[in-house]
């Protein structure tokens, strides 16, 4: 358990908030890296699925090898302080999906060349629980800054939430355009993702196979 939590929302020495947060949670890392980190923010939340407080601590390394982007970890508490998750995010944040109801946490993940997708996570039986199924093959990306011969615009889509199908439950919906290479020179479509809300598994799951659908540009993926 990390006592660290009960600090909340002050955190009084930083360098030992960290150095217990490494030894708690067993963290490795470069002893430079470790001397040059930050604390970027200490959150306490309440999640879809859950009445008890959640925390969350997003540690900064601020550089480090490719293999590490983007040199940061996000820490999911409990309100005991036992670790629920361990993340490796660009950004993540709380959204509201369901009007009047509790809020998700939305994150996005990347590689170092700009190439990501999103994650959507909620509470359930004190467990944190990824429920943004994703593509069925490894593209389209809901991010893609254009390191191969393909990029979103904007690099990271938008995105909202809206009842497609009327049953009462929001679904996911990205949207931007895509601009590829074709026929030795760019081309741009407008792209629109829809992810379907399952009430029964509680999960978005694509509403087609983008994958297949969009297999001219990117190829087989799967």
């Amino acid at each position: 358990m990390f006592a660290g939590v009960k600090e909340y929302p002050f955190i009084k020495d930083t360098a030992l908030f960290v150095k217990q947060l490494k030894g708690n949670c067993h963290i490795w890392l470069r002893l430079n890296a470790f001397h040059h980190s930050s604390i970027n923010y200490f959150k306490k939340v309440e999640l879809y699925g859950s009445n008890k407080s959640t925390y969350l601590i997003e540690w900064d390394f601020h550089d480090g090898p490719m293999g590490e982007y983007p040199w940061k970890e996000q820490f999911i508490f409990d309100d005991k302080g036992k670790l629920l998750k361990l993340l490796n995010e660009v950004h993540i944040d709380t959204e509201t999906i369901f009007p009047g109801r509790k809020p998700f946490l939305f994150a996005m993940s990347s590689t170092a060349k700009g190439n990501g997708m999103h994650e959507i996570y909620r509470i359930r039986k004190d467990t944190l629980q990824q429920v943004y199924d994703g593509m069925l093959g490894l593209r389209p990306n809901t991010y893609s800054t254009g390191y191969f011969n393909f990029s979103n615009e904007p690099d990271e889509l938008y995105h909202t939430y809206t009842d497609v199908n009327k049953d009462g439950y929001n679904d996911l919906l990205f949207f931007g355009k895509v601009i590829y290479e074709a026929k030795g020179k760019n081309d741009t479509i407008p792209v629109k993702y829809i992810f379907m809300y399952h009430p029964a598994s509680g999960h978005f799951v694509e509403k087609e196979d983008y994958s297949k659908k969009y297999e001219y540009i990117y190829g087989d993926t799967k």
